[in-house]
C-alpha cells in the first residue's frame, strides 16, 4: 500500500515565527522572518494540499495540525470515523422489534376482538327487505257497552 503525501511530511526545523503575527489568510500568511509564504494545510481540503505538497517538490514552508491518535493531517475533508456504536445498534434491533411487536398486537387484536354486528331497528312498515303490510288496527274496547 503506498504512501499518500501528507503521510510523509516531517518538518524537521519548524520556523520560530508566530503565525498570528503574519499577514494574509486563514489558507496562507507571508512570514516576514523567511520571506516566504507558509501554507496551513489544515485549512485546505486534502486534494489542495496533496497537490501543493507534490509541486513545490519539498521547498515549501507548512502548518498543519495532526490527528493524535493515528498521527494524519488534519484536512478541511477531514472526518473522523464514528467510534463503535454498538449500544447504537441494540436500541436501534430494540427500536424496531418493539415497533413490529406493537403493530403486530394491533393487527392480532383487531382480528381477535372484533365488535359485534349493530342491527338498525327501523319503526313502521319501512325498511330495507321489509315486507309493506298494512299495520293492524287495534282492537275495539270490549269493556264499554
Amino acid at each position: 500500500m503506498s504512501q499518500r503525501p501528507l503521510d510523509v511530511i516531517e518538518v524537521k526545523n519548524p520556523c520560530p515565527a508566530d503565525w498570528n503575527q503574519m499577514t494574509g489568510d486563514a489558507t496562507r500568511r507571508f512570514c516576514s522572518h523567511c520571506k516566504k509564504f507558509v501554507h496551513n494545510l489544515s485549512e485546505m481540503p486534502a486534494d489542495e494540499a496533496e497537490r501543493l505538497v507534490c509541486e513545490s517538490g519539498g521547498n515549501l514552508c507548512v502548518r498543519f495540525s495532526r490527528d493524535i491518535e493515528t498521527g494524519r493531517i488534519l484536512t478541511l475533508d477531514y472526518a473522523p470515523r464514528p467510534k463503535s456504536s454498538r449500544r447504537r445498534a441494540i436500541a436501534t434491533i430494540a427500536s424496531v422489534v418493539a415497533a413490529v411487536a406493537c403493530g403486530g398486537g394491533w393487527a392480532a387484536m383487531k382480528l381477535l376482538f372484533k365488535p359485534a354486528p349493530t342491527q338498525i331497528m327501523v319503526a313502521g312498515d319501512i325498511g330495507i327487505g321489509a315486507s309493506r303490510r298494512p299495520i293492524p288496527a287495534p282492537p275495539p274496547n270490549v269493556s264499554n257497552p
